[in-house]
């Protein structure tokens, strides 16, 4: 197996068959015998030379002969072992450190074999110490916690149900670790390799076992989970900020109702407070964040107020601020104070289409030169700005809004990808639902400007895509009952 170590499935397959093959050994055929006279006496001499053993085993067959002796002490003696299980345990989470995936599986079932007769108090140091491992932030580590968690679930649920408090935040954390690509594996160092064995099937599986219904564990432990999420929003690892953003984003998605006002202002304070200072990978799921727990929680905000956390306008301000500044989070800033906007009905709209517009004059400039990707970041921007202009166009007062927008409506039908096309016709559509039938006096003052945008929609209705025309036939028909 050391020749092929650099082809990890393929060692793993080697080993295992090594395994089964000195499980069979007629020395552990004789272990077996010997192990059924085991008693109390006998065991104050083996346990303490098993695990001075287990401490300094090298060979691969002695390595998993001392678990399987452990396994085989825990059928046999059940409750006898109780008094030596905490040492036995220790032993063997400290060679999870070994290189070899089996060996580690092999550790990992032998602890989880000696968890159903531990004492609370030596189950309890364990789960703290597997929380330990996860958080060190070392992939190998992380590998062992999740091998350790996987058998423990398997093979002693009934103790592991009392301290569901502290691994469900656990587990539910490490599900929204990121996946390693193929392009990152290729980048990994050797003790990384084992990552690509363990991925979000498998701390699904843990989770399924902890918690069948998702929902549900969610909602009896939400006051750990924001525990763990805010300490990690404050991590100096950034992957660990990031797990958390999605977390969060989970959270706000599946039980925005069960969110009471405490945990929505504790969360919006923690979420407020990493906006400012430098993009960091991972970031760009922080708008995302806010907009769910505000939008999604709005409701008891309004009714209840925010006391960590600045008000909503003040929010939207420095939503505002920070979305003035070109970068990646750009987009996702402006779709987030735009949901904000509207769904409070603020009177910040203003600054959006003023933040919008300056966007859309750089766009103008910069549409010829760039290609490629740019190309498509600025489209994708431009979709984001229409779509916002769609949700923050106000019900009144509109007078000062519809002549800028319609003109920067036409501007963009007529030099544009068909994606964008698409996106500012939906806009149209949208904010001429909203023109109040009061406004006659003021579509008559920007008449020009919306001829602009009927002939470029007119122009549409024969586009070879059949999406731009079916919204180009809708927009008209608005278009034309408003002259």
């Amino acid at each position: 197996s050391v020749v092929m170590e650099q082809d990890q499935l393929t060692q793993e397959k080697v080993e295992s068959i090594r395994l089964d093959l000195s499980r069979s050994s007629p020395m552990m055929d004789t272990i077996k015998t010997c192990i059924q006279y085991v008693d109390t006496q006998v065991l104050d001499q083996l346990a303490p030379k098993l695990v001075d053993m287990i401490k300094s085993s090298i060979a691969l067959n002695t390595k998993v002969g001392c678990s399987k002796v452990a396994v085989l002490l825990a059928v046999q003696c059940k409750q006898d072992l109780s008094p030596y299980s905490q040492k036995l345990i220790s032993a063997f989470l400290g060679r999870m450190n070994d290189k070899s995936l089996s060996v580690k599986k092999t550790f990992a079932s032998s602890i989880s074999q000696l968890a159903k007769f531990a004492k609370e108090s030596t189950f309890e140091k364990m789960v703290s110490r597997l929380t330990k491992f996860y958080f060190s932030g070392e992939t190998d580590q992380q590998l062992n916690a999740c091998l350790i968690l996987q058998s423990l679930t398997r093979q002693c649920p009934d103790n592991i149900n009392n301290f569901k408090s502290d691994l469900i935040p656990l587990v539910f954390f490490a599900l929204h670790d990121k996946v390693v690509n193929d392009d990152d594996q290729q980048q990994q160092e050797q003790e990384q390799d084992n990552a690509k064995f363990v991925n979000n099937t498998l701390w699904e599986e843990i989770w399924d076992s902890l918690a069948p219904n998702k929902e549900r564990a969610l909602i009896l432990y939400l006051d750990e989970l924001v525990v763990i999420l805010l300490q990690n929003l404050e991590a100096q690892v950034w992957e660990r900020r990031e797990q958390a953003l999605k977390a969060i984003i989970d959270i706000a998605e599946k039980i925005p109702k069960e969110l009471s006002i405490t945990h929505s202002d504790t969360l919006l304070a923690g979420l407020m407070g990493s906006l400012p200072g430098r993009t960091w990978d991972g970031k760009i799921h922080l708008p995302k964040a806010i907009e769910l727990i505000t939008v999604n929680c709005s409701e008891k905000i309004k009714t209840n107020g925010l006391t960590k956390t600045p008000s909503i306008p003040d929010m939207i301000t420095a939503l505002l601020k920070e979305a003035n500044r070109t970068g990646a989070l750009q987009p996702a800033l402006i779709q987030a104070v735009a949901s904000i906007i509207e769904e409070y009905k603020s009177d910040k709209y203003p600054e959006f289409f003023k933040l919008g517009y300056s966007i859309l004059d750089k766009q103008s400039v910069s549409d010829s030169s760039e290609e490629g990707t740019d190309a498509k970041k600025l489209d994708e921007l431009t979709k984001v700005t229409f779509k916002g202009f769609a949700k923050v166009f106000p019900n009144f007062n509109q007078r000062g809004f519809l002549q800028e927008y319609f003109t920067y409506a036409a501007r963009f039908l007529n030099q544009s990808t068909w994606k964008v096309h698409l996106c500012v016709l939906e806009s149209v559509s949208q904010v001429c639902d909203k023109i109040s039938t009061s406004q006659n006096s003021a579509l008559i003052v920007i008449m020009e400007s919306i001829s602009l945008v009927l002939k470029a929609t007119i122009v549409s209705c024969g586009n070879k895509y059949s999406s731009i025309r079916t919204e180009s036939l809708s927009v008209l028909l608005k278009l034309l009952k408003l002259r």
